[in-house]
C-alpha cells in the first residue's frame, strides 16, 4: 500500500465541524426527555487532527463526543488495534476522570454486534452513530445491526454515513481479479447488486458522471428508508478544492427534531460553509504556489488576501429519494480501459475519481 500524505484538508475539517453543530443539538434535544444519550463512532480515527500544510490541529471525531454539551452518557469508538491503543492512550492522557467511555479494538463490521449486545443496559437511550470510512468499508449488514438495535423503541440508531460515490465508477473499471473484488464491495456496502443499473447505465452512456454519483447516493438512501424503515434521510455532496465531488454524507433518523436541524445544517454549509472554506483554501493554494514560484508580497497581504477571498454560495433543499431502477439484465462487465489498479492503495481524500 503506498504511503498516506500528512494532514488532513478542510472539506474533513468542515465534516467534523458538522458533526459538532448536530451533536450538540442531539443531546439537547433528547437529554430533556432521557436521562441518557448513547454514540457510537465506526472509525473513530485519532483524537487530534493534523491539518494538511503544517496549518495545526483541530479536534476529532471522539474528542468532539466527549466534548459535547449536555453530555453523552455512554461512548463507543471502533478503531483498527493500531489506532485504537493510540486514541486510548490519548483519551486517557487527555480526559483522566472521564469514564463513560470505551474503545473498541478491530474492525468494526465485525465487532458492532458483540459491541451492541454490550451496550444492551442503555439500548433505552437515544443513539447516534458516526460512519466515518476512508473507502468502501462499510457493510450494509453494519448498517442493518445498528438500525435493528432500537426498532422496538420510538427511533431508531441515527446514522450519519460518509459515502465515497465518486470512487464506485473508479473501482468498477478494475479489470480481472481486482475488478472482481470491487463488484463483491459493492455488494457488501449495498447488501444487494441493486447497482448493476447504474453502472450498466454509465457504461452504455445513458448515464453522466454526475448522474451516475447521483444514483449511488440515491439507491443508498432509498433502502435506508425503504428496507430499513427511517423516517427520512438527507444527503450532503462535499467538494474539494477544485469543486470536485469528494463524498457525500448521508444521515438517516426517524426523528422529526433530528429531521429539520440536519436540514438546517446542511443548508448552512452549502450555503456558507462550503463555500468560505474553499474560497479560503483556493487563495491559500495559490500563495503557497506563489511562493513556490519565488513571487515577492507586502508583509500582511497573504493574510489579507485569504481573509478577503469570498466564493459562489452553493444551495441545499431535501428532496426524498425516487425509487432505483430494477435489474433487467444482471451480465456485469468488467473489463474497461482503466488501469489495473487495488482499491486499497486509491486515496480518497486526495483522490476524487468522478468519471
Amino acid at each position: 500500500m503506498k504511503p498516506r500524505r500528512l494532514g488532513w484538508d478542510w472539506w474533513s475539517e468542515l465534516k467534523l465541524g458538522v458533526l459538532a453543530d448536530y451533536l450538540q443539538r442531539f443531546t439537547t434535544a433528547v437529554r430533556g426527555k432521557s436521562k441518557g444519550a448513547n454514540y457510537l463512532d465506526l472509525f473513530a480515527g485519532s483524537f487530534e487532527n493534523e491539518r494538511r500544510y503544517g496549518t495545526g490541529t483541530f479536534a476529532g471525531s471522539s474528542q468532539i463526543a466527549l466534548t459535547t454539551e449536555p453530555t453523552f452518557t455512554n461512548l463507543a469508538f471502533f478503531e483498527l488495534p493500531g489506532p485504537a491503543a493510540r486514541l486510548r492512550v490519548d483519551i486517557r492522557a487527555a480526559r483522566p476522570q472521564d469514564h463513560r467511555w470505551e474503545v473498541v479494538d478491530g474492525d468494526c463490521n465485525k465487532e458492532v454486534t458483540p459491541a451492541l449486545k454490550g451496550l444492551d443496559d442503555v439500548r433505552w437511550a437515544p443513539t447516534f452513530a458516526f460512519l466515518d470510512p476512508r473507502g468502501l468499508q462499510v457493510a450494509w449488514s453494519t448498517v442493518q445491526t445498528l438500525a435493528r438495535w432500537r426498532r422496538d423503541k420510538k427511533t431508531k440508531v441515527e446514522q450519519w454515513i460518509l459515502m465515497p460515490e465518486p470512487a464506485l465508477a473508479r473501482v468498477l473499471g478494475l479489470r480481472g481479479v481486482r475488478g472482481r473484488r470491487s463488484a463483491d464491495r459493492l455488494d457488501r456496502l449495498f447488501g444487494c447488486r441493486d447497482w448493476l443499473p447504474i453502472h450498466q447505465g454509465r457504461r452504455a452512456g445513458w448515464l453522466s458522471a454526475e448522474e451516475m454519483r447521483a444514483e449511488f447516493v440515491n439507491l443508498y438512501r432509498w433502502q435506508l428508508e425503504q428496507e430499513l424503515g427511517y423516517r427520512t434521510t438527507h444527503a450532503l455532496q462535499i467538494v474539494n478544492t477544485d469543486n470536485r465531488p469528494v463524498y457525500t454524507l448521508v444521515f438517516a433518523t426517524d426523528s422529526l427534531p433530528g429531521d429539520r436541524i440536519m436540514g438546517h445544517l446542511y443548508a448552512s454549509a452549502a450555503t456558507r460553509t462550503i463555500p468560505s472554506m474553499q474560497a479560503r483554501a483556493q487563495a491559500a493554494r495559490r500563495l503557497r504556489r506563489e511562493d513556490e514560484a519565488g513571487v515577492r508580497r507586502l508583509p500582511g497581504m497573504d493574510e489579507l488576501e485569504i481573509a478577503t477571498t469570498t466564493s459562489k454560495r452553493g444551495s441545499y433543499e431535501h428532496e426524498p429519494p425516487w425509487e432505483p431502477a430494477p435489474i433487467v439484465d444482471d451480465a456485469l462487465d468488467l473489463d474497461m480501459d482503466e488501469a489495473d489498479l487495488d482499491p486499497d492503495e486509491i486515496d480518497w481524500d486526495v483522490s476524487p475519481y468522478t468519471s
